[in-house]
């Protein structure tokens, strides 16, 4: 049965406990409580958006990495003299990884004329995946912050929507960054 006052439709549902109430919020329009929910969201929405640059970026660069060193290593490579080897590499950077790959960082350094640029290459790899992971991190610990902060600054009318607020956006938030 729908209920109807002066014609109006009526929306009923359960009043939230008196103790949980922000009465200081009631005072706050529909309208201003959107915009600020819109504002919070839309800064929610800025950090995913670098969170997913930085990891995009840091993936980009590490397939790019791999595709320089994507040729296939001569038959029998490991098996040939040292000599011909580097010379094989001398002749054909893209070769690098056939020789450097074999090696310890401690003896790619040693090798720093063949395997320099290979090392420096991975090294920078190997941070850009972790930075961006560290972005990650970072982004889900500003969201816990952000939206307990933002659970004020939205005005809520009880305690228990704030916190179900909260809860709800932390929860999609820290899901669609990681």
């Amino acid at each position: 049965k729908k209920l109807r006052f002066h014609g109006q439709r009526l929306r009923v549902t359960q009043a939230p406990d008196p103790s949980t109430i922000v009465w200081e919020n009631l005072g706050f329009t529909k309208a201003n409580k959107g915009c600020r929910k819109f504002l919070t969201t839309v800064v929610a929405m800025l950090a995913i958006l670098l969170s997913v640059v930085a990891t995009f970026w840091a993936t980009d660069f590490q397939q790019k990495m791999l595709k320089t060193y994507d040729v296939p290593c001569p038959a029998n490579f490991t098996s040939l003299a040292l000599p011909t080897q580097i010379h094989l590499i001398e002749n054909d950077y893209h070769l690098t990884h056939c020789y450097c790959s074999q090696l310890n960082v401690a003896e790619q350094r040693r090798h720093d004329q063949l395997c320099g640029r290979y090392l420096k290459e991975r090294i920078r790899s190997k941070i850009s995946i972790y930075g961006a992971s560290t972005i990650v991190v970072i982004i889900n610990t500003f969201f816990t912050i952000m939206m307990d902060k933002a659970g004020g600054f939205e005005k809520h009318n009880s305690l228990d929507a704030m916190e179900t607020s909260i809860m709800v956006r932390i929860f999609f938030a820290k899901f669609v960054n990681t």
